[in-house]
């Protein structure tokens, strides 16, 4: 059974394996049939034996390895191939500060690895500043709701009920909200019906009297 750190590892490496690969990838996207004399700036790639280049080595090999060591481009360091089945890109040995490879018997060996002690000569450790930040670990919780439980009833609480929230405050007695102002519009003004001429009372017919029969002494009353 193997450290489960040990696939991990290895996948860790395959996944920055990756990553080079896709840089490349953008590297060889040609610029001539770009409008580059319209770009602000333009893109460059960096070539092989350019410090940034993952294939350019930034540092000797170290005495100690033998012929067979080569340039990672992924942990951008050296690594001294490993026997051993399980390490599939010679990370993990390589990695582990209590193996080391010992050129004479050419194998890997238990005990303190050389390389823990690679940058003595170029870094003070002892005198490295570490700075660390400190991170509140206080978390401002959110302020209560207070609910009412919901009762039946008897008075009793039905806890299958969501409680319900009070209702809000309203206002106490004599302490009226002010009405609304209302606007009243002035009523448009009317004109002035026009006048008509007085009615004439009908004028009546005159009287007439009957004119007396021949041989009639008494004349008609009228």
């Amino acid at each position: 059974m193997l450290d489960p750190r040990i696939e991990l590892s290895n996948m860790i490496w395959e996944m920055r394996e990756k990553l080079n690969h896709i840089e490349m990838k953008l590297w060889e996207i040609p610029h001539h049939e770009e409008p580059v004399q319209e770009y602000e700036a333009v893109f460059t790639a960096p070539a092989e034996g350019d410090y940034l280049h993952p294939a350019t080595p930034t540092h000797h090999k170290p005495e100690g390895f033998s012929d067979a060591a080569y340039w990672d481009e992924c942990c951008q360091c050296w690594m001294e191939p490993t026997p051993y089945e399980w390490d599939e890109h010679n990370y993990v040995c390589n990695a582990n500060c209590d193996v080391s490879y010992d050129s004479a018997s050419t194998e890997w060996v238990e005990g303190e690895d050389w390389s823990n002690h690679y940058a003595d000569d170029w870094y003070d450790h002892g005198n490295v500043e570490v700075h660390h930040e400190e991170v509140s670990t206080e978390v401002e919780m959110p302020e209560p709701v207070h609910t009412e439980p919901v009762l039946d009833a008897d008075g009793f609480v039905i806890e299958d009920e969501a409680p319900v929230e009070p209702a809000p405050e309203t206002p106490a007695e004599g302490e009226m909200e002010p009405a609304p102002e209302v606007v009243v519009e002035a009523a448009p003004e009317m004109e002035p019906a026009p006048e008509t001429a007085p009615e004439m009372e009908p004028e009546m017919a005159p009287e007439t009297t009957e004119a007396p029969e021949q041989g009639d002494d008494n004349p008609p009353a009228v």
